[in-house]
This record gives structure tokens, C-alpha cells and sequence, in this order.
């Protein structure tokens, strides 16, 4: 039986072009069931400070259903990150994705 999912997206590097891409790869994949407005939010670093060097990220979710276990589910939104070349890495090393489970 399918599941709902909700999938949060975000850019700060051509964020309008980016979401709709996000979307679109997302849609290739799973039914998208609904999408949320677009928010815009100040980057915060790995230590929750405002971050100004950086532009401002929009921000989204979209609510999917999906039968997919969850790691092939996290591997598949994942690998559209990669592919989307949106992989992220916090002043820290650590490294994150935006997906959201």
C-alpha cells in the first residue's frame, strides 16, 4: 500500500531553477500528491548563525506516495541530489541533502 512522504527541497545557487528541477526529477519517480508554497530563509551555518556571505535559500516540500521501502526511497532522492550536483558541506566537513524522512 502506498505511503506518504513528505520531501524537503532547498537552493540558494539559481533556487527557482533548481526547485523546479528538483521537482521535476521527483516526479519522475513518484506520484507528486502536493507541493508546498516557496519560502525564503536566511543560510544558517553548522553552528545556527546567520551566515551572510551566502545568498538566501527557497525552500519548498512536496508530499509524495510511494511503495518503496525507505532506504530505496532516501538512496533515490539522494542520488537526485548528486545528479542534481546539490550536495552541500556544512563549514564542519559534514555533508547534507536537504531530503528529509
Amino acid at each position: 500500500m502506498p505511503e506518504p512522504v513528505f520531501i524537503t527541497l532547498g537552493s540558494n545557487i539559481d533556487p527557482h531553477q533548481n526547485l523546479r528541477r528538483a521537482v521535476q526529477m521527483i516526479g519522475q519517480k513518484f506520484p507528486i500528491q502536493a507541493a508546498s508554497r516557496v519560502y525564503e530563509t536566511a543560510p544558517i551555518d553548522a553552528a545556527g548563525n546567520v551566515d551572510g556571505s551566502q545568498a538566501a535559500f527557497l525552500n519548498a516540500a512536496v508530499l509524495i506516495t510511494t511503495e518503496w521501502e525507505e532506504f530505496e526511497s532516501l538512496n533515490y532522492t539522494g542520488k537526485t541530489v548528486v545528479d542534481g550536483r546539490r550536495i552541500e558541506r556544512a563549514r564542519d566537513g559534514s555533508t547534507y541533502d536537504g531530503v528529509c524522512w
